[in-house]
């Protein structure tokens, strides 16, 4: 049976030997060197010990930091990460509660110029109405009178003839 060098799944599993492996990572112990890990390299994010960073060519050619300085300007970095999104979200609520008010306003003020706008028409048409009105009450007045005028000289006219009737009557 032959395996390939990088195949390391052909053998079996020593859970207690990874469980310290990752109990030691954890606690920045170098596997190799026993020593405790203050170097990052920025560009595979990999701690390393002082030995590492001496004898590892895979790294030669990076930016390696100390951890606590990677640490610290990770922290701050984050912090201002974080201070700008809280920025951006106040800045969006912001924007958002003007665009609210304006769209508000804007509705307002349709609003009103329509209503005012409906209120002249209503004016406009009850006046109209309140006009008619007023003239057809003083034709109806007129009519009246001159009804009245009619009445007054049929019955004159009426009188007249019952008059000549009479004299008629005396005359013949």
């Amino acid at each position: 049976y032959t395996f390939d060098k990088k195949d390391v799944s052909v053998f079996p599993k020593n859970e207690i030997l990874i469980k310290k492996i990752k109990q030691l990572t954890q606690w920045g112990i170098c596997l190799r060197h026993g020593k405790e890990l203050t170097l990052i390299c920025t560009q595979d994010h990999e701690k390393l010990c002082t030995d590492c960073f001496a004898t590892d060519e895979a790294h030669s050619d990076h930016e390696i930091q100390k951890l606590s300085v990677f640490k610290e300007e990770t922290e701050k970095l984050f912090l201002k990460v974080q201070d700008d999104i809280n920025q951006v979200e106040v800045s969006v609520e912001k924007a958002i509660i003007e665009k609210k008010k304006r769209m508000q306003e804007s509705v307002k003020k349709k609003f009103d110029f329509l209503i005012r706008s409906l209120e002249e028409q209503k004016k406009l048409m009850l006046d109209s109405i309140e006009n008619f009105m007023s003239l057809l009450s003083q034709k109806y007045k007129d009519i009246k009178i001159e009804a009245e005028e009619m009445k007054e000289y049929l019955n004159l006219q009426q009188k007249l003839l019952v008059e000549l009737e009479q004299n008629n009557f005396e005359f013949s």
